[in-house]
């Protein structure tokens, strides 16, 4: 017999980070409960369930698929695979609040109080509390480590207080517990199941942009401090991580040219040592005549008919003929020499 109220788990397909389907329980409440007279009675009843994650569905209950709890599992301790149901930001995240989304453990630390989830739909959130009710188990990880196989993984080497350097590799092959790993130089060493684990995770975590990776929200008084803290080192790490895969150049260095250097025939030529020679600029001046700004312009390359700009001052041009510039001269010269022909010209007409 099924209630309103009661806790219930339903089986899903789902498709993981790898591109596999993976059959998974997801724990939901039962809203309503109707009875199905059309049914047999193995499928007696219908039930409307609401998921921990907020989603709702219609099931048949009983099914094959569909089956009644007693209540969540909160283990004491994780490994790093198991499917979880997480209460993702302590239920605070706007939109998201009070809801739990399923995921992986992706790494767990050494005194086993906090741990990093992958969730399903590709975020990612670390350091959160593993004793306190916050990560619900769904179904523990196959601890052979069949799904690890031929994937890409990362170990941590020359660890210490300033940060991890990473080598990356392809797990290959499992033996007597151990799983071996084929570095990119051709060299294989053998690594526990955690370490196998959480370098396959780690290598899924390098690819994703930042703003799905969050972090666990602090409570305590030093937060603002511990919270910078742990996201350098999240940064740190997802540095080494790439640069484990894609290790930086060495600069290349100049050899000496060596004395056996093959003799290479070098045809003359000839070098032409070219000279600028900078002079300095003179100054155009410009004299107001009558209130009217006179400004000499070689016809060669100005015509008279030249239009003015917008919000450029008109000014009455000089007619001079092309040619007429004498090299040499400065240009206030010129001005005056065809100022005193002008004004000539006037006086020979009104002489006339």
């Amino acid at each position: 017999m099924i209630k309103k109220g009661d806790l219930v788990k339903a089986r899903f397909e789902v498709k993981d980070w790898f591109g596999e389907i993976q059959l998974e329980w997801y724990f939901g409440t039962v809203t309503r409960v109707k009875k199905n007279r059309k049914s047999s009675s193995t499928r007696a009843y219908e039930i409307d369930v609401l998921y921990a994650d907020q989603e709702k569905d219609t099931l048949p209950f009983p099914d094959n698929d569909v089956e009644k709890v007693d209540g969540h599992e909160y283990p004491d301790f994780f490994f790093v695979g198991d499917s979880v149901d997480c209460f993702h930001q302590d239920g605070l995240r706007p939109g998201h609040e009070g809801r739990w989304y399923r995921g992986r453990i992706a790494s767990i630390s050494e005194d086993g109080n906090s741990c990093d989830v992958l969730y399903i739909d590709g975020d990612y959130e670390y350091n959160i509390p593993a004793k306190q009710e916050k990560i619900r188990l769904i179904k523990r990880v196959d601890m052979n480590g069949g799904w690890v196989m031929n994937k890409k993984t990362t170990i941590p080497v020359n660890e210490s207080s300033s940060g991890s350097q990473y080598r990356a590799g392809l797990v290959t092959s499992s033996e007597g517990g151990k799983f071996c790993v084929k570095f990119s130089d051709g060299t294989s060493e053998l690594f526990d199941y955690a370490e196998v684990a959480t370098g396959v995770f780690a290598m899924l975590l390098k690819d994703m942009p930042q703003k799905d990776i969050s972090l666990w929200p602090l409570s305590s008084s030093s937060s603002m401090v511990s919270t910078a803290r742990l996201r350098r080192q999240m940064r740190d790490k997802l540095a080494a991580i790439k640069e484990s895969v894609s290790p930086k150049p060495n600069a290349a260095k100049k050899s000496a040219p060596s004395k056996s250097a093959p003799k290479v025939k070098v045809e003359r030529s000839v070098n032409v040592k070219m000279e600028v020679t900078k002079e300095p600029m003179k100054p155009i001046k410009r004299e107001i005549i009558r209130s009217v700004l006179y400004v000499k312009i070689d016809l060669d390359e100005v015509t008279t008919n030249t239009p003015m700009k917008k919000g450029v001052r008109s000014v009455k041009r000089l007619k001079v003929d092309a040619g007429q510039w004498q090299e040499g001269a400065s240009i206030e010269e010129q001005h005056n020499e065809s100022q005193d022909s002008s004004d000539n010209g006037n006086t020979a007409g009104n002489k006339r």
